[in-house]
């Protein structure tokens, strides 16, 4: 039977001395070398990627559609209610597409309107309802 006796750091992790395991590099950041002996803050994850932890690129998961990702993120920022994005790897919320007229967006993280305007109402581009305002009689 194989008993792992340990090894050099791998990438994605940083190992002080006296390390019993890899320390995973810290969410928002990535540690690319292996034999890394301490977290470099440097390492800052790309806008428009996230970096959970244990990273090891700056581009190590694509911000996914209905959300952006400034530089450092962990997670990705859902697109605000009013607006949604069918695009992938967004870096700000003023990339994510304001809901188009005739249509509302009522939830954060849309990839694309959550429907028509109800009848008898109209929605206003950005509208968060589907019934804001009655058609004038």
């Amino acid at each position: 039977e194989l008993i792992d006796e340990g090894g050099p750091c791998p990438a994605g992790s940083y190992c002080p001395e006296g390390s019993g395991s890899p320390t995973p590099c810290e969410p928002g950041f990535y540690c690319p070398n292996t034999m890394q002996a301490a977290h470099d803050k440097t390492h800052i994850c790309q806008e428009g990627y996230y970096c959970p932890g244990g990273a090891s690129t700056p581009t190590q998961t694509p911000c996914p559609a209905g959300s952006y990702c400034e530089a450092g993120s962990s997670v990705p920022e859902a697109c605000p209610m009013g607006t949604f994005s069918a695009a992938l790897k967004l870096t700000e919320s003023e990339e994510c597409t304001t809901c188009t007229a005739g249509f509302h967006c009522n939830a954060a993280g849309l990839t694309a309107p959550a429907g028509k305007c109800k009848e008898g109402y109209f929605c206003v581009a950005g509208s968060t309802q589907p019934d804001p305002e009655p058609c004038p009689l």
